[in-house]
């Protein structure tokens, strides 16, 4: 283009104008089809950017759908999640809930049974206590039955064959007298022994001393009785069954224990009434838990509130401890 242009100057100075135009009209059509190359170049860098942003665009929106999808499922395992932490809640909240209900029955029922064992307890309490009042009534009675018929009775006899002076002369007199004595001897004691009239009368630790004195004291035994804090009487059935339960050690003693010593102590503490009965014999050996004489201690002991331990006494021996709430 430039060159036709100049030459095209070149013929118009040397005043060939119709070269010049010529050449000027070959200088244009270049220059049209270089502007047309040029312009077609551009547009096609503009399509190439339009396809090229267009692609973007495609990429950016697949992108942007990528994330969205990639948004959606994590938010849809999220939701996942958390239905399934709820329901891990609900249930979790449901087995406690179960739990809790089966605690309150396993409890009502603990209750139940504690109260049908602890009634169960009462009423064989109430019957070893009705037993034993029932015993002891029936000891009452033939013990006054005994004092107050046959040893009268024979005392009777005794006073008509005192009066009778043929009779003295007769030499079996003596002998009849004797044995009349021994046998109202033998009866009162056998009644004092079924329902001791110092009990009543004066009260435990004098019914007690006096049981010591003609058990213990006509045996080769040495023993001795400490009695304190004292002050009143207590109910006719604690009374009655300590000394029973005195009784019935001192028998265990006499009968088993081979001991040469006997210590017997009975005091009140606070609110507490104690015995305690302390040999030197050959220890548990004459105290089985099965004996009979122990049911029978522990039987009355459950009536009045009471508990008995044994235990080694120092040097052998066995040592008996009675404890009773007031």
């Amino acid at each position: 283009y430039k060159a036709n242009h100049h030459l095209s100057e070149i013929y118009f100075s040397q005043n060939k104008y119709e070269k010049a135009a010529e050449t000027m009209t070959q200088a244009y059509v270049i220059k049209d089809s270089i502007f047309k190359i040029e312009n077609n170049k551009q547009i096609i860098e503009m399509q190439q950017k339009y396809e090229s942003v267009k692609k973007e665009k495609i990429i950016l929106e697949e992108k942007e759908k990528i994330k969205a999808l990639k948004q959606a499922k994590v938010e849809v395992e999220l939701i996942a999640v958390k239905r399934k932490n709820q329901i891990i809640l609900i249930s979790a909240f449901a087995l406690v809930g179960v739990l809790i209900l089966l605690m309150i029955i396993y409890r009502k029922n603990s209750k139940q049974n504690q109260k049908i064992a602890q009634l169960k307890i009462e009423a064989q309490r109430k019957g070893t206590k009705a037993i034993i009042e029932a015993q002891e009534d029936e000891r009452k009675r033939i013990a006054k039955d005994l004092h107050d018929g046959i040893v009268q009775q024979l005392g009777g006899v005794k006073m008509a064959f005192e009066n009778e002076i043929i009779i003295k002369d007769n030499p079996k007199y003596s002998k009849l007298m004797t044995v009349l004595d021994d046998s109202i001897q033998g009866l009162r004691e056998l009644s004092h022994k079924m329902m001791p009239k110092t009990l009543s009368e004066y009260g435990l630790a004098p019914a007690i001393n006096q049981m010591l004195e003609n058990s213990i004291g006509h045996s080769s035994i040495k023993y001795s009785f400490e009695h304190f804090n004292l002050d009143e009487r207590y109910p006719e059935h604690i009374e009655i069954s300590v000394y029973r339960i005195c009784q019935e050690l001192i028998q265990n003693v006499l009968k088993h224990s081979q001991a040469t010593l006997v210590n017997i102590q009975l005091f009140k503490a606070k609110n507490h009434l104690i015995l305690i009965v302390e040999d030197n014999g050959q220890g548990f050996k004459s105290t089985t838990k099965n004996g009979i004489g122990l049911m029978n201690i522990e039987s009355r002991l459950d009536t009045i509130n009471g508990n008995v331990n044994f235990q080694s006494s120092e040097g052998g021996g066995t040592l008996a401890t009675i404890k009773i709430k007031l």
